[in-house]
Formats: C-alpha cells, sequence, structure tokens
C-alpha cells in the first residue's frame, strides 16, 4: 500500500465537494478516527451535493489510502460495486410491476449481506424520506443488525418524515444551500454576467441552477416567454402558475424594481383574476 503523511489522508477527495465545509468537516474526522455511525442522515435540499458528498465518502472509506485514490485495489473494486450500493426509493414506486414496495427494498438491501473484498459497504438511500412506514421498518431492522462493515446513509430533505427510531439511531449531518458563487464555480459562470443573476434564483440548488442555465439561457429567452403569456388565448391557469415559480424569482434577478409588481401579478393570478387585465396593469406598473 502507498503510504500517505497523516495530514494528506481524506484530503483528496473531499476537496472535490464544494460549499460544504460543514459536513466535509464532520466527515473528516470520522475518517480519521475511523470512528464511522452504522447510520448516517445527510439532511439538506435538494441539489446541494447530499449524493455527490456519500458516494465519496464511501469511496474514501474504503480506500487504501483513505482519499479516494482511484488506484489501490479497493478503489478499483469499487468501479464495479464492490463497496457501494446507491437505493433510489423512487425508482422503487416509479415500477409500476413492484406491487410490495417494501419486499423491494428488502431485496435492494440483501446486497449487503454478500461478501467483498473491501472493508466497508456503503449503502445509500436516495430520498429517503418517500419511504412508507413499511419500508421505513425494514430499513429500521437493518440498522439495528447490521452486518459487519456495513453502514447506512440516508439523503433526506425532509429528515423529519423518517421515523423518530430511525432518527434516534442515526447521526445527521446537515448541508445548506449552495451560495451563488460556489454554484458559479461549479457551473463556470462569470461573476456579474446575465448567467450569473440568472443563478440568483436558484435558492441554493446546483441542480436547479443547470434545468435554469438549460431552459433559459441568459434569461432573455424566459422573459421573451413570460410576456407571451400576456397574449395567449385558452392557455390553462395551472400551467402559467406553474411557469411563474421559476419565471418571478428570474425576473426579479434580472429586473429588481420588478419584485413587488410582480408578487402582486402572481397573486392576482392564484384568485383566478382575469389574467390579459393582470398583464395589463402589470406592464403599467413596470412601465
Amino acid at each position: 500500500m502507498q503510504e500517505c503523511r497523516r495530514e494528506e489522508i481524506v484530503t483528496t477527495g473531499f476537496a472535490n465537494i464544494k460549499g460544504q465545509d460543514d459536513a466535509v468537516r464532520i466527515l473528516t474526522q470520522w475518517v480519521e478516527r475511523q470512528q464511522v455511525p452504522t447510520c448516517t442522515i445527510f439532511a439538506g435540499p435538494d441539489g446541494v451535493g447530499k449524493g455527490f458528498t456519500a458516494e465519496i465518502f464511501a469511496r474514501i472509506l474504503s480506500c487504501e489510502n483513505r482519499n479516494a485514490c482511484g488506484m489501490c485495489e479497493a478503489c478499483l473494486a469499487n468501479r464495479f460495486g464492490e463497496g457501494l450500493l446507491r437505493i433510489e426509493i423512487d425508482e422503487i414506486f416509479s415500477e409500476k410491476n413492484l406491487s410490495n414496495k417494501t419486499a423491494a427494498l428488502k431485496e435492494r438491501l440483501s446486497v449487503a449481506d454478500r461478501r467483498r473484498v473491501v472493508p466497508y459497504f456503503v449503502v445509500i438511500l436516495s430520498r429517503a424520506e418517500r419511504m412508507n412506514p413499511s419500508m421505513q421498518a425494514a430499513l429500521l431492522k437493518r440498522v439495528e443488525e447490521p452486518p459487519p462493515g456495513v453502514h447506512f446513509i440516508l439523503l433526506a430533505s425532509s429528515p423529519e418524515a423518517l421515523l423518530p427510531t430511525i432518527r434516534s439511531r442515526s447521526h445527521v449531518v446537515r448541508f445548506a444551500p449552495l451560495s451563488t458563487e460556489v454554484i458559479a464555480e461549479i457551473l463556470e459562470v462569470t461573476k456579474g454576467s446575465t448567467e450569473y443573476r440568472l443563478l440568483k434564483s436558484a435558492d441554493g440548488s446546483l441542480s436547479r441552477a443547470r434545468n435554469l442555465l438549460k431552459k433559459y439561457g441568459t434569461g432573455e429567452k424566459i422573459e421573451e416567454e413570460f410576456w407571451k403569456w400576456g397574449t395567449k388565448r385558452g392557455g390553462k391557469r395551472a400551467e402559467l402558475q406553474e411557469f411563474l415559480e421559476d419565471a418571478i424569482p428570474v425576473l426579479a434577478q434580472l429586473h429588481p424594481s420588478w419584485k413587488e409588481p410582480l408578487l402582486d401579478f402572481a397573486r392576482a393570478v392564484d384568485s383566478n383574476a382575469n389574467v390579459p387585465l393582470s398583464f395589463s396593469v402589470l406592464k403599467d406598473r413596470i412601465g
């Protein structure tokens, strides 16, 4: 095994995680002390790096150099899923042929029972709070009686939806919304550009920021689509309301003086006011 100085340990892998210094500090301490909880809840909004961090953490745990080097025997084995299993709860619910969701979860969890060549095996459950009570009970049994070397990471935006018995047996690591600066760095967006202002409406979510840039580019497209709704005939109010969830934060960033008129416009739409008339009032207010 390649020897590393202690100060080099757990730096390379975690260096890829941006904007979550508190979470990284906690995970680094666990690895350095070799005291990893059986079950951990990564709590925080969607799109802030919970899943990405969980996968890096899993690879660091098994890495012979404790830094997800990608070259040791354990890291090479991890490429083939030896030390990591990710279970998407949404996928279980979306499979129409699965009548028994709990049985499906148990089957996936049984992979952790297999013999493996790496010292740690990490099971990541994405959107864990969406499990029904029966599924959570099945997971709880696993958490209470884990096979040797098996650890569970539950990714949850609403951890309070998990059973109290699961929460009481878990350590919680909190993830914060990402700053606009961090999102811009990751997406290589220049500070001060129109795209940068667009990122400010992403609510600290990298995935939402990516979607906004993909759909609306510099923001000009969303402004163009917004005004088209004022002349659209037969448009469904629900579709307009859904569009406004994206449009208003973006337009308020591009045109700060529009914020209050836009919010009043959205309230008018929600109260079933006449849409063309509401657009006319909005135009008068913003000049």
